[in-house]
């Protein structure tokens, strides 16, 4: 029996040693892991934010290592680097949508929050209404160019043939607005539901823009060449106040 006894005991205390090893291993890696995780939500990069600052624990708190106790960081963190390369996509799209300061500020300081595969998706989602934005631009200016060549009073004299290719040109220009305004309103569509903002370009909201930049561009051609019409019978006309958009529809 006393045998037997010993035999318990030695067991026990090479249970205990087990556990107390196993123990001293855990403490070991969630301190490392707590390094880690520190290490990259603390990097620093001149000129970006860095997303883990908010994603892992929040500011001021230590990120939550039981998420990445046993396996280190989390895989969905966000490197500076990633961070970095996705804030200037969403600063290069608004740039060219010529978006003001402080909206581009409530912009990072909303998407920063977000969780990094929501904001690599909100990023494609800029990313694909801004393509579709310039391209719709594109055609607008082309046919501003083309109206204004087409104002010329001499194409008046041109023979029919020539004018017939004006009409062709100027209905291709307008097929080519109409077929992208069916994008650019799906794309807007999508950011107004899934991310709640509205779509602007140079600080107009571009639906309303759609529904009469053409009406307005037609109205200040004419206002050019009345201008120069008056300009050439040696008179000037008086500066206009700014056209009232719905007044035009």
């Amino acid at each position: 029996h006393l045998y037997d006894s010993d035999d318990e005991s030695g067991s026990e205390e090479e249970r205990d040693a087990q556990v107390e090893l196993a123990q001293q291993e855990d403490r070991e890696r969630r301190e490392r892991v707590l390094a880690e995780m520190r290490a990259q939500k603390e990097q620093f990069q001149e000129g970006y934010w860095n997303a883990n600052s908010i994603l892992m624990g929040g500011l001021g708190r230590d990120p939550d290592v039981d998420e990445g106790a046993t396996s280190g960081p989390s895989p969905s963190a966000l490197t500076v680097e990633e961070g970095a390369s996705l804030q200037e996509r969403l600063d290069g799209v608004w740039t060219r949508l010529e978006m003001p300061d402080q909206a581009r500020i409530d912009m990072a300081i909303k998407y920063c929050n977000q969780d990094p595969e929501t904001l690599i998706r909100t990023t494609q989602l800029w990313e694909e209404v801004c393509g579709a934005i310039m391209e719709r631009e594109k055609h607008i200016l082309d046919l501003e160019i083309f109206e204004r060549d087409s104002s010329d009073p001499k194409r008046l004299f041109e023979r029919q043939a020539r004018r017939l290719r004006e009409e062709k040109q100027r209905a291709v220009l307008h097929r080519r607005i109409k077929r992208t305004d069916k994008v650019v309103r799906g794309r807007v569509s999508k950011i107004r539901d899934r991310l709640g903002d509205v779509v602007t370009y140079q600080g107009r909201e571009y639906t309303d823009k759609m529904d009469h930049d053409l009406t307005e561009m037609l109205y200040w051609l004419q206002q050019e060449r009345r201008q120069s019409a008056l300009e050439r019978g040696g008179m000037v006309m008086i500066d206009l106040p700014p056209i009232d958009p719905s007044a035009i529809v």
